[in-house]
């Protein structure tokens, strides 16, 4: 029973990797779905804990301040923002995770107050 469940999470571990992960050879192929698929995966449950502890502090401030669906625009493009700039920083490397996300939203918050 238990090979079963790890062979089934094995199985979408690979299909996660291989359709949502951020690799420059596939954008480049224009598989532009991929500068924002992967801030929905994380590799980690810390990974998504910490995302979702700067996210609650600064994306509730922001709320504030600016309405959610300007929230939410500024969430998606610091998403593909964040992607843009790990192609351009480590074009090798496979990445995942919303932290450029999040990293957009805490520069927006910190530029409203300098």
């Amino acid at each position: 029973m238990l090979s079963k469940k790890l062979f089934a999470r094995s199985i979408i571990v690979a299909l996660l990797i291989k359709y949502l992960i951020k690799d420059n050879r596939k954008i480049k192929n224009l598989e532009l779905w991929r500068l924002f698929t992967p801030s929905l995966i994380h590799g980690h449950f810390s990974h998504i804990f910490h995302n979702l502890i700067g996210f609650l502090i600064f994306g509730s401030l922001m709320e504030c301040i600016i309405f959610w669906k300007q929230l939410s625009l500024l969430w998606l493009v610091s998403s593909i923002g964040g992607t843009l700039f790990s192609c351009l920083c480590n074009p090798k490397v496979l990445s995942l995770g919303a932290s450029g996300a999040v990293y957009g939203i805490i520069a927006a918050y910190v530029s409203l107050y300098l």
